[in-house]
């Protein structure tokens, strides 16, 4: 147990553990959203969305975290745009989405000359790596997430029951569903980045 006090006192062995309770208490609600919500498949595209933000901001020496971000959101965009029927969630189409993310990232690490090794290691990198504005990333998302179920828990609920049923009762399901979605996205690129290294 000293063993464990001790290597707490070390910043960078602290920021990890601060990370990991961090992730571990919110972002689960978005495990719930992806069960619920029949959006198994479309978890497995934006992983593969973060492979090709990591492929196009190695290539193009940007910074990961917002690259990551903004592919996730784009594929998101994509496939609400192009859904008719989200009821059954994306299936085909995110795994169209998945196939397309990682032959475009395979693409862009064999032209550009980047290892596939560079773009894993800089998706799950040590937890030393970890810096104090990181920390305020998961926070801040962490808390965004908790904040919109808290607020709209039985808007939530209804559409977890019943979409129609939801949608005779006033509420805005489409809303919340593109909301929901998008807090996946976030969570997601942001986990594969952070949370996985744990």
């Amino acid at each position: 147990m000293n063993n464990l006090f001790s290597a707490l006192t070390l910043a960078p062995v602290l920021r990890g553990f601060i990370a990991m309770l961090i992730s571990g208490a919110a972002f689960p609600l978005c495990g719930v959203m992806v069960l619920r919500l029949n959006l198994i498949p479309m978890r497995y595209m934006l992983m593969h969305g973060v492979i090709l933000g990591g492929a196009i901001s190695l290539a193009l020496s940007l910074p990961l975290m917002p690259v990551t971000v903004a592919v996730n959101l784009i594929l998101v965009f994509v496939l609400l745009a192009l859904s008719k029927d989200d009821t059954q969630g994306f299936g085909v189409g995110s795994a169209a989405a998945m196939a397309v993310s990682m032959a475009l990232a395979s693409l862009i690490i064999h032209k550009a000359g980047v290892t596939a090794n560079n773009t894993l290691n800089l998706l799950w990198g040590s937890p030393f790596a970890l810096k104090t504005s990181d920390l305020m990333l998961l926070g801040a998302i962490s808390i965004l997430l908790a904040v919109y179920v808290i607020v709209n828990m039985r808007t939530i609920l209804a559409i977890f029951y019943n979409r129609e049923v939801a949608q005779s009762l006033g509420i805005h399901v489409r809303f919340h569903y593109v909301v929901m979605v998008i807090l996946i996205a976030l969570v997601i690129a942001v986990a594969m980045k952070y949370s996985v290294r744990f």
